[in-house]
């Protein structure tokens, strides 16, 4: 479909009609869980059947203008509530399912969600129902899954019925990414959607011969808008994957690329380098990705090392590099801001590290450039900003805009831009209006991230002091510093500083902490347990150091505040005095650690091998402590349960996994299936 073919939309759901029109049986969204079985499908025609039968039911329940949270699992039915909260004009609310067993997590973002936007109705799956009762009020819990299996599967054809917001009527709330313990709700518009779906199908060329392939989640912005958004509006063929399918065995999403034969896919850059350590692990030599022409790449700095090595990794299966497609977007932009044409060749830039430099007199604020060689840093550029988006690089303290090659933060201003934050007039004001001397009238988005436009190629430096992005998420520093001070009375007076630590292949977050000099060895490793229970329970963040010193060692300026990049700076060079250092035990287990064959007659041996693959000393370790407090996270507990399949031979349910709170779930689950493993090889014997 021809990009101006879209212009007479009003509003997304007649976008989504004007591709339904280009077939009545034409597929929209396949579900593929382990990338080569089908596991459901829907045509344009029932999609839009579906949604407005809903609708209706919807409609009944709550009032024009109503916030609806889906808090559901991706999907068809999630797709299709979404829609009917479109045409039946509610103001729909993406945001996670609250996950079993692990409810700490999931319960606080989606409370806070909750409780800003005041919804009138909350969406879920009929196994939703309960959990979501200790959230939000029973009568506006709705289970959609329910309802939509109610209805009769009828079609609509051209007779489709139209949907009456208009272009500048709020669609949807886009929460960022739990990017703090108190979700901001990005305000979109149909108008908003419409212009950069715009932008999207130009940039990646999408039309209805287009197979989008995605695994990212359906509450994020580049999983909703950048993937099963784009493809309604451009009428192609959708392929869908839960996110856990894909961490659970990543080579699932190549493997549904080259089956379905996928033109469109991409990630942020460590799902690339997830790739390549199961390529390590798995044979791969069937997959055929020569179908694959646009992989986008985008959520955080873009590693040159990490493209480089995907691309001769899997040029024998047929990937080529010159279909990577690096990008830069943000929800409050709705989405996509920068990105070069399909097939442009990717544009790395050798900078002098002297010559970046720092926003002009805002070193303080600045993030360095760091590499190997002190005078030269790789960077990746992230394309050139869209048509429709005006980008500055601005001074963030004086806002003039900066010359050309100097570093800033990035601003953006078009018709993309959300209209600003639910129920937060004052951060608006200061996010979404800001202004420029050099023009007058219009309005700009600090975006909060730095970079520096360079023969037309915007490249993304880093991020403001107190922001940073770590595995597509958004994180604020200043979170992560509270929430350690406050996981224990004694470190509320406290100073923190939290960074990222560049690595080869990702970053990793890291943590000062200073504590009383009252305080002894003894006490440290239950402080650590708390302050790492208290970052994966609020923001899901695992820590990969944590570093205790004494007061006063944390640098700060003048006026008190915590000078971050300078602390960063010692603890690389080996110069921050530090009292203890707790690498965290899991990130040195499950992902280093090849599969063993489990004994055949020892059980303590099995928990010895799990114990191993967390990094943690069964001897020193409690059957009670909290896995949080262990800093095991839901990825950690995935490449765990990969290895367990391969040891006892057999599937192992994954959600039992991810239930578990304690080293003792785990404990007596090792044991459970080791009695099942022995029943079966007793079985096999006497047979």
């Amino acid at each position: 479909m021809h990009p101006d073919h879209q212009c007479r939309s009003r509003n997304f759901i007649e976008a989504v009609a004007r591709s339904a029109g280009l077939g009545p049986d034409r597929k929209a969204i396949l579900v593929s869980n382990d990338g080569v079985t089908v596991s459901d499908s829907i045509s344009y025609a029932d999609l839009l059947a579906r949604a407005h039968g809903l609708s209706g039911r919807l409609a009944d329940l709550a009032p024009v203008g109503s916030r609806a949270v889906l808090a559901m699992e991706p999907g068809i039915d999630f797709i299709v509530a979404l829609l009917a909260c479109m045409y039946a004009e509610l103001i729909a609310v993406p945001a996670a399912p609250l996950k079993q067993g692990r409810q700490s997590r999931s319960g606080h973002r989606l409370h806070q969600i909750v409780k800003d936007c005041a919804p009138q109705l909350v969406l879920c799956c009929r196994t939703g129902v309960e959990p979501l009762s200790a959230i939000a009020p029973i009568d506006r819990i709705v289970d959609v899954e329910t309802l939509i299996g109610a209805q009769p599967r009828s079609t609509i054809g051209s007779d489709t019925p139209a949907c009456a917001a208009a272009p500048e009527q709020i669609a949807l709330l886009q929460y960022t990414s739990g990017s703090t313990t108190a979700p901001k709700g990005v305000i979109l518009t149909h108008a908003n959607l419409l212009h950069n779906q715009k932008l999207i199908q130009s940039v990646f060329s999408h039309d209805e011969s287009s197979v989008i392939v995605g695994w990212l989640p359906l509450f994020h912005d580049m999983g909703l808008i950048g993937s099963v958004f784009n493809t309604l509006y451009a009428g192609s063929l959708g392929v869908l994957m839960s996110p856990m399918s894909f961490l659970q065995q990543p080579l699932r999403w190549l493997r549904a690329v080259s089956h379905f034969r996928g033109t469109t896919s991409g990630g942020p850059n460590f799902a690339y380098e997830l790739c390549l350590a199961a390529a390590a692990r798995e044979p791969c030599s069937d997959l055929d990705l020569s179908c694959w022409t646009a992989a986008f790449v985008g959520a955080e700095p873009i590693s040159a090392q990490t493209l480089s090595r995907f691309a001769n990794s899997f040029s024998p299966c047929g990937f080529s590099r010159q279909a990577f497609l690096p990008c830069y977007g943000l929800a409050e932009a709705t989405l996509i801001v920068s990105g070069n044409s399909r097939s442009d060749p990717v544009i790395v830039r050798d900078f002098d590290r002297d010559a970046l430099g720092y926003p002009r007199g805002t070193q303080e604020w600045a993030v360095a450039i760091r590499c190997a060689d002190a005078n030269q840093q790789p960077l990746v550029s992230s394309g050139a900003p869209v048509a429709g988006a005006d980008v500055a690089i601005v001074d963030p303290a004086t806002a003039g805009l900066c010359n050309e090659g100097d570093v800033g933060e990035i601003w953006v201003s078009g018709p993309s831009v959300g209209r600003g934050y639910w129920n937060d007039s004052s951060m608006s004001a200061t996010v979404f209006e800001a202004r420029l001397p050099t023009h007058p009238g219009q309005t700009f988005l600090r975006t909060g991230d730095l970079g520096l436009l360079s023969e037309g190629q915007l490249f993304i430096c880093g991020r403001l002091a107190d922001r940073f992005k770590f595995r597509g998420r958004n994180f604020f520093a200043m979170d992560i510093e509270r929430l350690a001070c406050e996981s224990d009375s004694r470190l509320t007076t406290s100073a923190s500083a939290a960074f990222l630590l560049a690595n080869e292949s990702q970053d990793q977050v890291a943590l000062v902490q200073e504590i009383p000099r009252s305080l002894t060895a003894d006490d440290l490793p239950s402080i650590a347990r708390g302050i790492r229970a208290a970052l994966l329970d609020q923001l899901g963040l695992r820590l990969d150091q944590l570093v205790f010193c004494t007061r006063g060692v944390v640098p700060r300026t003048s006026s008190g505040k915590v000078r971050r990049q300078a602390c960063r700076d010692l603890l690389v060079e080996g110069a921050l005095s530090h009292v203890a250092q707790f690498p965290l035990p899991a990130s040195q287990g499950a992902q280093g650690t090849d599969a063993t064959p489990i004994p055949t007659t020892d059980i303590g041996s099995l928990e010895r091998l799990i114990c191993q693959q967390l990094g943690l000393d069964l001897t020193n370790s409690s059957p009670s402590t909290r896995l949080a407090e262990l800093g095991v996270d839901s990825m950690t507990l995935v490449n765990l349960h990969s290895q367990l399949c391969q040891w006892l031979s057999v599937e192992v349910p994954l959600a039992r996994f991810l239930q578990a709170d304690t080293l003792s779930d785990l404990q007596q689950l090792a044991r459970s299936e080791w009695q099942n493993q022995l029943a079966r090889r007793a079985n096999a014997s006497h047979g």
